[in-house]
């Protein structure tokens, strides 16, 4: 899988233009075969996020994809993150440095068997955090968080073939709507996502 994160990247001509309109920050997961094609990652940043633990205990953080942009002058940081790591005891998760990630195929509930819940043998964390200074309070719900997804192997899949899950949505149904940091782990099997997504999981890398 490759997972990238953009302040409206990966987009282009009208998608892009409306997604600047929008203010929109793009978090995408292309998951596909390891001989398949597919998109090249992007991000600012490839490492440790030591203020990620993505909702839970233990999840590592020292491999992770990430992008941060200033906005209303330097007013308002954004932070959009994310990674993938093994589920529960589960073999780990590895990666190539930059941005793609190797997962087992197949699905169990853990390792050991750990969970009650059968699932992918790893998960996918995601990380939104907007700060303010000289003042400002901003907060996600102020702003469009999309996490996009793409299961075709095909190179230029159509933007709006693509998958997505409104984070911002998410948040703002939340307990916490005035929040400023979200963070989560979740799997391919788990019943979140807006769509069927019609994942393999038993095809090598997805």
């Amino acid at each position: 899988m490759k997972i990238s994160t953009r302040m409206a990247g990966g987009l282009t001509g009208p998608e892009l233009r409306r997604a600047v309109k929008l203010g929109s920050f793009v978090l995408a997961l292309v998951l596909g075969t390891s001989s398949g094609a597919s998109a090249t990652p992007f991000y600012d940043s490839f490492g440790p996020l030591p203020e990620a633990n993505w909702g839970g205990v233990g999840i590592p953080n020292d491999a992770v994809t990430a992008s941060r942009q200033f906005y209303d002058g330097s007013n308002v940081l954004i932070t959009i993150a994310m990674n993938a790591h093994g589920r529960y005891s589960n073999p780990d998760v590895t990666n190539d440095g930059a941005g793609t990630y190797f997962a087992g195929p197949g699905s169990n509930t853990g390792g050991a068997g750990e969970s009650s819940t059968t699932g992918a043998l790893w998960n996918f964390n995601t990380f939104i955090k907007v700060e303010g200074f000289n003042g400002a309070t901003p907060k996600l719900t102020d702003y469009q968080f999309n996490l996009y997804y793409d299961f075709d192997p095909g190179l230029d899949t159509p933007f709006g073939s693509l998958g997505v899950v409104n984070l911002t949505q998410v948040v703002a149904l939340s307990p916490t709507p005035a929040a400023t940091l979200a963070q989560e782990s979740q799997n391919l099997l788990f019943g979140y996502l807006a769509v069927p997504i019609g994942w393999d999981r038993d095809a090598a890398g997805g």
